[in-house]
Parts: structure tokens; C-alpha cells; sequence
């Protein structure tokens, strides 16, 4: 997770589809760009009248790799020299994979525990197993994988296991939560101890979770936060000298 000092003050986080499709009942939907809207900004070379021209485009909206035009999008994102970070759930569609290649810089891919079960429990979809699937096929192409890891109560205990996999996956991964999803005083030391690891990346979320809404499994608002930027980039620039395995 490289974050340069012209990117810690230029991203912009952009909603890719109309609403949020996740069965949530207790949160209001997130609005995004209409499906025909969107290409036709592209085709006409319109899209920057209506969005900023940032360094860096965080592309959210459950599952952006399933999205009719989630490739013409990236192209024309890269072919403006900006970054594309992909967020999304897990996917089932693999046939944009090898498309998006030359045009993604990095997916964030969700993941919760090390166990089928908990993962089932927690995200209410997918599997454990399709999910580390899906880490090899997209490292198969070189793709720059971090784990988008919500941190809870339900899930703390996991962040050891989580943490052996990336290092026998060669990846990253970001770490969020808000200290009042936790009642016990050791919970927000024990998260932080990560900060010092290698590839790993710890940041506090601002609203709390409390319960687990996809919505809110991606950190939204810190993505374009210029404070929790800095902590990131500050993380990693440490890490360059100092750090445990």
C-alpha cells in the first residue's frame, strides 16, 4: 500500500453503482452513478466535468469487478495517469480479470477470519474458500492484493491467522476499527501492535460499527481523509527501516 505525498492530498472516492445492493436493512443506501450516465460521460469525454480530476480513485460499490463498464472506466481513468484502487466484496465474474490488468493498481479484497465458518457468518455471502481462491487468481496476474480487514469483536481473534496470510500470500493488509466496537481496555493495543508489521496497516475508523453492514466494511470516509492518509503513509515510511517480520 504505497502512498506517495501528491496522493495523501489528492483521492477521491467514487461510487460505482446506482445504489447498494446488500440485504441491509438499517442503514440508508448509498447513492452512485447511473449505468448509462456513467458511459456516456466516457464516450463523450465528459467525465471530469462532473468528478474531480484527482491522483487517486478509489472505485467502491460492493463488487466493481462485476460492473457492465467497470473497464472502460479504469481505461479512461489510466489513460488520464490516474491510480485505480478497485474495493469490492469478492467476485464471481472473472472474465474482466485479465482486461483490467494494465488498468487497476491495486484490489482491496474483504476479508474477515480464517474460517469458513465465521466468514459465512459475518458477511452473510461467499465463501472462505472461494475467497483465497480468488487471492491466487488474481496474484496469478500480478495484481497488487490488499485484504480489506473490518476489525470487530466477532473477528479480533483472527488477526494473527489473518496476518500468516498474507505473509504466505505476499500481500497486504489494512486493518480498520473505532475503539467503542470494543468493551475490553486490551482490544485497541492488540490491533495496534500491527502497525509495526510488515505489510500491514492499521487506521481507526470514524463512526463506529457496531454491527456489521457491508456498507461500512469499506472505510469510506478515511479513504479520502487526509489525516488517516498520512498515518498510512507514515506507517509505511517507517517501515522502510524498522519493522517485525
Amino acid at each position: 500500500m504505497l502512498l506517495s505525498i501528491k496522493e495523501m492530498v489528492s483521492s477521491f472516492n467514487f461510487i460505482l453503482e446506482p445504489c447498494c445492493p446488500a440485504p441491509c436493512e438499517k442503514c440508508d443506501p448509498i447513492n452512485g452513478i447511473d449505468q448509462d450516465h456513467l458511459l456516456t460521460l466516457l464516450k463523450e469525454n465528459m467525465f471530469f466535468h462532473y468528478n474531480p480530476k484527482k491522483s487517486v480513485y478509489n472505485i467502491i460499490g460492493r463488487d466493481p469487478l462485476n460492473h457492465p463498464y467497470i473497464v472502460p472506466l479504469v481505461k479512461y481513468l489510466k489513460n488520464h495517469n490516474i491510480k485505480v484502487r478497485l474495493w469490492t466484496f469478492g467476485f464471481n465474474n472473472e472474465k474482466n480479470i485479465q482486461k483490467l490488468r494494465k488498468y487497476v493498481d491495486q484490489i482491496q479484497l474483504l476479508f474477515v477470519a480464517n474460517d469458513e465458518s465465521v466468514h459465512a457468518e459475518i458477511t452473510g455471502e461467499g465463501t472462505y474458500k472461494r475467497i483465497l481462491k480468488n487471492i491466487d487468481y488474481l496474484r496469478s496476474f500480478n495484481f497488487d492484493v490488499v485484504l480489506n480487514v473490518p476489525v470487530l469483536p466477532m473477528n479480533i481473534q483472527w488477526l494473527p491467522e489473518i496476518y500468516e496470510l498474507t505473509f504466505q500470500k505476499n500481500i497486504s493488509a489494512l486493518f480498520h476499527y473505532h475503539p467503542s466496537d470494543f468493551i475490553d481496555r486490551d482490544a485497541i493495543p492488540s490491533i495496534n501492535r500491527f502497525k509495526l508489521i510488515k505489510n500491514l496497516f492499521v487506521v481507526k475508523r470514524h463512526q463506529a460499527q457496531r454491527i456489521f453492514l457491508l456498507c461500512r466494511s469499506i472505510p469510506i470516509q478515511e479513504m479520502s481523509d487526509t489525516r488517516t492518509k498520512s498515518v498510512l503513509f507514515w506507517q509505511k515510511f517507517r517501515k522502510k527501516t524498522f519493522y517485525f517480520r
